[in-house]
This record gives structure tokens, sequence and C-alpha cells, in this order.
């Protein structure tokens, strides 16, 4: 196990959680994103919250294939 991809996404989720628990409750949205090779499925339940998982996603990818090229 490569500890330098361990440390991004472990550090990602603990921000994601962070910036959860910082939120307000009020107004609450949802989504999800399942990657399947190179296609992104959003699922959410706010129009900007797709686009932002869709962004989110592409950029995902984005950073995949500079890792893969880096070896």
């Amino acid at each position: 196990m490569d500890l330098g991809k361990l440390f991004p996404g472990l550090a990602l989720l603990f921000i994601g959680i962070a910036l959860i628990s910082l939120s307000s409750f009020q107004s609450i949205s949802y989504g999800a994103v399942v990657l399947i090779g190179p296609f992104p499925f959003v699922v959410s339940s706010d129009v900007g919250l797709a686009i932002f998982l869709l962004l989110l996603s592409v950029l995902i990818l984005i950073l995949i294939q500079i890792m893969r090229w880096g070896r």
C-alpha cells in the first residue's frame, strides 16, 4: 500500500466530515457520486449540488490520470 496515495484520500475524508459538522442543518441537501470507470453517475436532491458534484468528479478523474502518468 502506498502511503502517498492513502494520505490525500484520508485528508479529504476528514475535511468533509469537519465541513459537515460545522455547517448549519437548516436546509439539508444530499448527493452522491459513483465512479464506474471514467463515467460519473451523480444523484442529488438539488441542481446546484449536482453540478458541484459533477465538477468534483471530473476533477477527481483528472487527478487520477495525473497520478497514473506519474508512475
